[in-house]
């Protein structure tokens, strides 16, 4: 058995969802994808694709023509500047992830890692041999930049992973953000940048990357996909941007691990892609609507929590609702209230003390949920 297995752990969030199962009449707001409909341009791409025939391996890197719309579509939404020979086409962002880490990473090297922040990052880079370095993103709701400096100052930091909008809190870079993380990171050219940007459209005000700063570029790798983007969790399809070296390198681990991502979706997204952006477009705008119908529900709950500014997730703290571990007071969330949602804990330790909540649900049925929150914390 490889060693480094014992480093790494089932996420907190499968843990939490093994306990959901037992409770099948419990309104889950756990869900981290998007409950709206596969865009329809796309789903007739994907069948367009099937009858022509579209079933067979593509180049390693994915059909240029869709890596060339997705470049396209990067620099005219974000001023993100990468060619089609500058992005590989994965198997989801999960891939994405596992193949960046894999590429850049070394045995021994930390790794700094957003907390709380997406169980994946925290245990690929242990299966890499790499140190995650834990900072803050829920420092009273704002980015702890001083906590950032100092481990730069004190570690060598080899790497930082960036995760904007954030997942859980829904935290995302505002432009003084942006420009700070530039004003660190332009000091230490030797930190490799990962930005996972899968929550990128999903911003209630103006997208902030780190990948705007062209001086950054040669040394960022852009981690993001079309989950979330266009609500198609299960056709798995992601993508890598990097500059070269890296790009060789990265598409060396990708083909060794999956080969080229599926025929038929490549196709089926360049063939959907650009209706289905007026899918995003209402999708963002219904999220938008829940993100306030929640929050303003929390907050006359009585609960502590930053409105989020992008994803479909909020991170409400549990200070003076809950006189357990988050992990206890969602367990007990489930069993007597009837609705679950997934415990800080599952995020990392930074995670304690809050709990995650989707709001990848109609609004009727998040008022059912909240409502029994609400009963249950008023006994």
């Amino acid at each position: 058995m490889n060693r480094r297995m014992k480093n790494v752990q089932y996420s907190g969030i499968r843990k939490f969802f093994n306990e959901v199962k037992n409770y099948p009449d419990a309104i889950s707001l756990t869900v981290g994808q998007p409950d709206f409909k596969l865009p329809k341009s796309i789903e007739d791409g994907v069948l367009k694709a099937i009858s022509e025939g579209k079933t067979y391996y593509t180049m390693n890197q994915g059909i240029p023509e869709l890596r060339e719309r997705i470049c396209k579509y990067l620099d005219d939404e974000y001023s993100i500047k990468f060619n089609k020979d500058e992005m590989i086409l994965t198997v989801g962002g999960s891939e994405a992830l596992f193949v960046t880490f894999n590429t850049i990473f070394n045995e021994g090297d930390n790794v700094l890692t957003p907390s709380p922040g997406y169980p994946a990052y925290e245990n690929t880079l242990r299966f890499v041999g790499a140190n995650p370095i834990f900072y803050d993103v829920n420092k009273n709701g704002k980015i702890d930049f001083g906590g950032i400096e100092d481990a730069f100052e004190s570690k060598d930091i080899k790497g930082i992973v960036m995760c904007f909008p954030n997942n859980p809190t829904g935290i995302s870079l505002t432009e003084n953000d942006k420009i700070k993380f530039y004003e660190i990171l332009r000091k230490y050219p030797e930190c490799k940048i990962i930005s996972d940007e899968m929550y990128s459209t999903i911003v209630y005000d103006k997208f902030e990357t780190i990948c705007e700063y062209e001086e950054l570029l040669d040394r960022t790798i852009l981690v993001s996909g079309f989950s979330k983007m266009f609500s198609m969790t299960g056709l798995r399809l992601g993508f890598i941007c990097a500059k070269s070296p890296y790009i060789d390198e990265l598409n060396k681990v990708h083909l060794y691990a999956t080969s080229s991502a599926a025929s038929i979706v490549q196709y089926g997204t360049l063939y959907g892609f650009d209706k289905a952006l007026y899918d995003v477009e209402i999708m963002r705008e219904e999220f938008r609507a829940r993100r306030d119908f929640v929050y303003n529900r929390l907050i006359k709950m009585g609960f502590k929590v930053e409105k989020p500014m992008g994803a479909f997730y909020i991170f409400p703290s549990l200070e003076g609702i809950a006189s357990k571990d988050s992990y206890d007071f969602c367990v007990d969330l489930i069993k007597y209230a009837g609705v679950a949602c997934v415990p800080g804990s599952a995020f990392g330790e930074m995670g304690e003390g809050y709990m995650r909540i989707s709001y990848c649900n109609s609004i009727d049925e998040l008022e059912k949920g909240l409502v029994r929150i609400e009963n249950y914390i008023d006994k």
